[in-house]
């Protein structure tokens, strides 16, 4: 016999009350990010920080970009 959750998974592939985190919104790139991403915000746009190189994000940074959590 199995446990319910585990038949639930079995079934339609999530756990019944686990549910996919919702985006916040787009970056100016269109990725999605969520709350407690690092991003960073220059001229009145954001970027995920996971998605630059580190040496975009070392510019964008220079130039006056700042380091948010959504």
């Amino acid at each position: 016999m199995d446990h319910p959750m585990v038949t639930q998974i079995e079934r339609t592939g999530d756990p019944k009350d686990m549910k996919e985190p919702e985006a916040l919104v787009v970056d100016a790139f269109g990725n999605e990010y969520y709350e407690g991403d690092i991003l960073i915000e220059i001229a009145d746009e954001v970027v995920l920080k996971d998605e630059l190189t580190h040496d975009m994000q070392w510019l964008l940074l220079k130039l006056g970009g700042v380091e948010i959590t959504a």
